[in-house]
Parts: C-alpha cells; sequence; structure tokens
C-alpha cells in the first residue's frame, strides 16, 4: 500500500493513471493508493477503484461517470465501506431522485461526515424533501450546500424542520441560487428562535427574489435567536422596510446579547449582506443608526452594494438634512 499527505493524492492519482496506461493496468492489480483526498474528474473515473475507499476522508465528484462509478463501489461494497468519509461533493453530477436514495443511508449513518455538498445538479423540491433531509436528520454533518439547483419552499420547510428539532450540529445551511420564496424563507425564519445551533444562512439570489416579508420575518425570528452570525440576502427585492426591521433587529439583538455574560462573546460579530436589493436612502439611514447604537466595538459587516437608489454622496445629503 502507499500512504501519501492530502495534498499530494491529486498528484499520484494522476500519475498512477499515466503508468498504468504506460505498462498496463496489471501494473495496479491489488493494490490501493491510501489517499485522504480524493477528487474524479470524467477523464478518471476508473481511478475511484485504485483508492482504499476506507481511507478517503474527502470526496470530490466532478461528472455523472464519476458519480456512477461511486454508487457502483457503494452498492458492492456497502455503506460502511466509505467510514472515514467526512467531506461529501458531486457538483455538477445531474443526481436524480434514485440517486439520493442509495446516498441516504451513507448519510444516515455516517458518524464522521461534516459537509455534504450537492451544487450545481438541478434538484427539485421532492427529490431533496423526501430523500436527502431525511437521511440527514440522523447525520452529525455541519454544512449543507444545495447551492445552484432549482429547490424551493417544501425543501425549506424541511430544512426548517431539521434545523427547528434542533439539528446538534448543521451550522451552515447554503441555499444560494434556489428558487424560495417569502413562504420559504418564513419557515426558515420560524426555525430559528428553536436553534442555536446554527450560524450562516444564505438565501442569495432566490427566483423571483425575497421581499421584505422575508426580511421581516428573518428579521423578528433574530430578536429570538443567539447564534446566527451571517445573513446572506444579496441580489433579492428587499427595499427600506426589511432593511430597516433588519437594522433595528441588529441593533437590540446585539444590545440583548452583550448584556449577557454568556452571550457576550458571540455577539460582537454579525454580517449582513444586502446587496443588490433595492435598499434606498431611509435603509441606509437605519444601517448607520444601527452602527452608531452598537459602538466601534462590535464587528459588524453591512453590504450594500450594488443598490441603484444608495450611494455615500446620497447618505451624507441625507445625513446633513436630518
Amino acid at each position: 500500500n502507499i500512504v501519501l499527505a492530502s495534498h499530494e493524492a491529486a498528484e499520484v492519482l494522476t500519475l498512477v493513471r499515466r503508468v498504468s496506461k504506460t505498462v498496463g493496468t496489471s501494473f495496479m492489480t491489488g493494490r490501493q493508493l491510501m489517499v485522504p483526498v480524493v477528487e474524479v474528474r470524467r477523464e478518471s473515473a476508473c481511478m475511484l477503484r485504485r483508492a482504499s475507499v476506507g481511507h478517503i476522508e474527502v470526496l470530490r465528484l466532478w461528472s455523472r461517470i464519476a458519480f456512477d462509478e461511486f454508487v457502483i463501489i457503494l452498492q458492492e461494497e456497502g455503506v460502511h465501506s466509505f467510514s472515514s468519509l467526512q467531506r461529501f461533493s458531486a457538483k455538477g453530477c445531474d443526481i436524480d431522485e434514485s440517486d439520493l436514495d442509495a446516498l441516504a443511508p451513507l448519510i444516515g449513518c455516517s458518524q464522521l461526515l461534516s459537509l455534504v455538498n450537492f451544487e450545481k445538479n438541478k434538484l427539485r423540491d421532492g427529490l431533496v424533501a423526501n430523500s436527502l433531509v431525511g437521511a440527514l436528520t440522523t447525520s452529525l454533518f455541519d454544512t449543507l450546500n444545495l447551492r445552484f439547483n432549482m429547490v424551493s419552499d417544501d425543501t425549506a420547510a424541511a430544512v426548517a424542520e431539521l434545523l427547528g428539532k434542533p439539528h446538534e450540529t448543521l451550522s451552515v445551511v447554503n441555499f444560494k441560487v434556489n428558487r424560495i420564496t417569502d413562504a420559504g424563507a418564513t419557515e426558515l425564519a420560524s426555525s430559528l428562535p428553536r436553534n442555536n445551533v446554527l450560524r450562516v444562512l444564505n438565501l442569495r439570489r432566490q427566483h423571483p427574489g425575497l421581499t421584505d416579508v422575508a426580511a421581516k420575518s428573518l428579521a423578528a425570528a433574530l430578536r429570538e435567536n443567539d447564534s446566527l452570525i451571517r445573513l446572506l440576502l444579496r441580489g433579492n427585492r428587499i427595499s427600506d422596510e426589511g432593511c430597516g426591521a433588519l437594522a433595528d433587529t441588529v441593533t437590540s439583538r446585539f444590545l440583548r446579547l452583550s448584556a449577557s455574560l454568556a452571550s457576550a462573546s458571540r455577539c460582537s460579530s454579525f454580517e449582513l449582506d444586502l446587496e443588490d436589493n433595492q435598499v434606498n436612502i431611509p435603509g441606509g439611514l437605519a444601517v448607520l443608526k444601527c452602527l452608531q447604537a452598537v459602538g466601534p466595538k462590535a464587528d459588524m459587516e453591512m453590504l450594500f452594494h450594488g443598490n441603484k437608489w444608495l450611494d455615500r454622496d446620497a447618505l451624507r445629503r441625507a445625513l446633513l438634512e436630518v
């Protein structure tokens, strides 16, 4: 067996593929690479069988062919064969319902799996809500990445239920570029008062776009949540009303948490991303009022680039008029 550090894995897998072409596949018969990080692309799908799957900690699949090879090995050797797997990514693999059903036992029984990444797979509500979220209920993962798919409110509701239990380890949920509406965002918001684990919620660029309804629901939920430190709402349709509600909540939340010794260490940091929305001067003034209230010691990041009615000069003029 060959033991390699993680940064050497990809290079050696490529080397083995080249050598096997030169001297014949019999060169590798009975030998497997013991590597913690494996990336499998279209042209190297067969290389997954060259690695000892029980030693793989990070597996990244970049094509449908690579994914099919992975599923075959999973069926042949069983879900416990990937016993060391910690981070699993299947990006752009055109995954369907039968694929998620095949993966569910692996995800559900793993005690080490921390990241599940299914971005760019055109996943829809039924596939995710029925097969994937159920498996994640019993998994100790911390990151769910479903960005660049086609999931909507049913998936948001299923994940909200998962968060509201609450899930003991899930700290990052990424729904960037999907089809979640205000209704789905409100479902997610409703889980926050019962959850003190989630740290990042990414709802950037939903189609057709979240509005002030979603922003106000999230603002109300944050008043009863202590853990969330990044709320990413870029590329939606939130205007001054929603921005003002969020700014007011960030202020009151900071003051509430800073008064508690148990929460003081986590309350000083917060990121609110409202770039590329419909925020105007009143929303900008609400944010400035928030920053003034929390003071310079707070680690606050407020992002507003791309709001075409809000710029520094206009904000300065508005401040002079106040």
